[in-house]
């Protein structure tokens, strides 16, 4: 399995983060180079460290293992925003499950529906210990992606939106709205406003949904 994360930061430079896996080993990539080789379970275990929920402020997401065993001088804020955004989707679609079927086919198989519903009209929130509202990563609509593509691709570039790739048998490719969304100039997206306006409609909802117990 393989998960790809993309993104553009203010300079306009592309980022990656490339996550291959199977029931026993996994290999985290950057797109500057900089490679890390686990076992599953050490990975699984990572997922589950960073998504472990804690209200008295004792463990800061920097003090997780997610940023003590994956350490590297060329590793910087952009790489540390998707190995985030990687931890909570990795915890909703399981992957700290993976060694424990008896065929990876049979993970496969659950990680494809899972995907299915989470990367469309969807949220997953990060679990920081702090009281109120927690940060949140939004996948958008389907619909919305097929309608405005172009609108799509150039909020994109401007790192409004950044991109998910999951490969298994099949392939999903989908956008969503990061953690922390970049301040932009109106004028760089005059003419996709009406589309980055009906992206934070259906975000406000779908998280409206998640709050009020009312989420499909």
């Amino acid at each position: 399995m393989r998960f790809q994360f993309y993104r553009h930061n203010a300079a306009n430079e592309l980022r990656s983060l490339l996550v291959d896996f199977d029931r026993i080993q996994a290999t985290i990539e950057f797109e500057n180079g900089v490679t890390f080789h686990k076992s599953m379970v050490e990975l699984a275990e990572i997922v589950q460290d960073y998504n472990e929920y804690s209200i008295d402020g004792s463990r800061p997401i920097f003090r997780r293992r997610l940023f003590t065993d994956i350490v590297d001088p060329r590793i910087n804020k952009e790489h540390r925003s998707l190995l985030r955004t990687f931890a909570v989707v990795a915890m909703f679609l399981h992957i700290d499950s993976i060694y424990k079927f008896d065929r990876e086919e049979s993970y496969i198989e659950f990680a494809n529906e899972t995907a299915r519903r989470i990367t469309n009209d969807f949220s997953v929130y990060e679990k920081t210990g702090d009281l109120g509202p927690q940060p949140t990563v939004y996948f958008l609509k389907r619909e919305t992606i097929e309608a405005n593509r172009d609108s799509i691709e150039h909020l994109y570039s401007l790192g409004l939106l950044e991109r998910f790739v999951l490969t298994t048998t099949i392939e999903i490719e989908t956008y969503y709205m990061p953690f922390e969304v970049p301040e932009i100039s109106g004028y760089k997206i005059l003419l996709q406003l009406g589309t980055w306006s009906q992206i934070k409609r259906e975000r406000n909802a779908e998280i409206r949904s998640f709050i009020e117990g009312k989420r499909r």
